[in-house]
């Protein structure tokens, strides 16, 4: 349930703060997310800052914010994913996306999905509540 509910606040708000760390440093940036199916995705400049980083500990922290406004803190790891499909429709529905890379194969294009290890949220109560994804690891 708590998955559904951080795609839908995605894709309302796909514009999020998306935070890296390496070498003890972290790192914020606003990074666009995209919903395709009950998969979410960022994507990046295969020689960017960022990218380098992901290489190197691919560990993220990001927020939204649900549709009464609250934040919705989510954590995990990226992975690289480069097949036809997610690519295309990626690219199809991010006008972005085409503003900067040639095709949707276009190789300085990187398309990573997160993998959402943990949701947080306040809930109606004013409490912290944890949603820990049941069916991925979490990287180390």
């Amino acid at each position: 349930f708590m998955w559904e509910k951080l795609l839908a606040s995605v894709e309302k708000e796909n514009v999020v703060p998306f935070a890296t760390t390496l070498n003890d440093v972290s790192s914020v940036r606003p990074m666009t997310l995209t919903v395709v199916g009950d998969k979410l995705y960022t994507h990046s400049h295969r020689d960017s800052g960022k990218m380098k980083q992901l290489s190197v500990n691919p560990q993220f922290s990001a927020y939204t914010r649900d549709h009464q406004g609250f934040l919705v803190f989510f954590n995990g790891h990226v992975l690289e994913e480069d097949d036809k499909e997610t690519r295309n429709a990626l690219y199809n529905r991010e006008a972005g996306l085409q503003a900067y890379f040639e095709s949707p194969f276009d190789e300085k294009l990187s398309i990573l999905r997160l993998w959402v290890e943990k949701i947080e949220w306040y809930n109606d109560s004013g409490e912290l509540t944890v949603w820990e994804n049941p069916i991925i690891e979490k990287v180390t």
